[in-house]
């Protein structure tokens, strides 16, 4: 975790602790996400979702068992979940897994929550929990990634805004501080672990979840993405 800064781990799990509103974005308005994500977990097997928050974006009915691992064991708390599915507490960076255990590894909308204190370290970030996939999921075993994306010209805004986003924002928002990366990026990244990568644009939905808050769709120009890899 030495590329991901303390604050933006610690926000991160107080904010996905305790959101109704994110919850409830993930089980009635991703349905077309959703719908992505479970034409490519059909046999999935031993299924691990990484950052899971609490919420499954795909039925659980796909896989024979499911390790849901996230940053606070406090997010499971509460809550009745299916007996196939148990729960472990670490971070994508560096997952408390030995060996390579899964068929199928699941991550919905983690990526980008992965920030370090600059552009480079980010990246970093991304690419080392990519590695991590890999790490654990048996020969021939299939990523799948579902994430929203932006344009090259808003990524070239963000990378240009960061250093400044990084100090004022962190402080006047309770939402994690981001970095959304393009499709063709991401793509790229995967690439450098796996032997091939599919990039799916999902259609739109009305609304859209931006820093925690519910837009129009058309106003903003992130789409989100399926990556299926092998």
């Amino acid at each position: 975790m030495e590329n991901q800064t303390r604050k933006s781990v610690d926000k991160n799990k107080v904010w996905f602790s305790n959101n109704e509103t994110y919850d409830n974005y993930v089980r009635n308005m991703h349905y077309r996400l959703r719908s992505e994500i479970e034409s490519h977990l059909t046999g999935a097997g031993n299924l691990l979702d990484i950052g899971n928050g609490g919420v499954f974006n795909y039925d659980t009915k796909l896989a024979e068992t499911i390790t849901a691992l996230d940053l606070s064991p406090d997010i499971f708390a509460g809550s009745v979940y299916p007996p196939h599915v148990s729960f472990l507490t670490g971070s994508a960076l560096d997952m408390p897994i030995d060996g390579a255990r899964f068929d199928t590894v699941v991550m919905v909308m983690l990526l980008h929550h992965l920030v370090g204190t600059t552009v480079s370290q980010s990246r970093a970030n991304v690419r080392k929990c990519i590695a991590e996939c890999r790490r654990v999921l048996k020969p021939g075993g299939r990523l799948v990634i579902g994430e929203s994306c932006v344009p090259r010209w808003f990524y070239r805004f963000e990378v240009g805004v960061f250093p400044l986003a990084t100090l004022v924002l962190e402080k006047i928002i309770r939402h994690p501080l981001t970095l959304q990366y393009t499709a063709r990026c991401l793509t790229s990244l995967i690439e450098e672990q796996f032997s091939h990568c599919e990039a799916i644009l999902v259609p739109k939905a009305k609304y859209d979840l931006e820093f925690g808050v519910l837009v129009p769709t058309w106003i903003t120009p992130v789409r989100q993405y399926v990556f299926s890899a092998t």
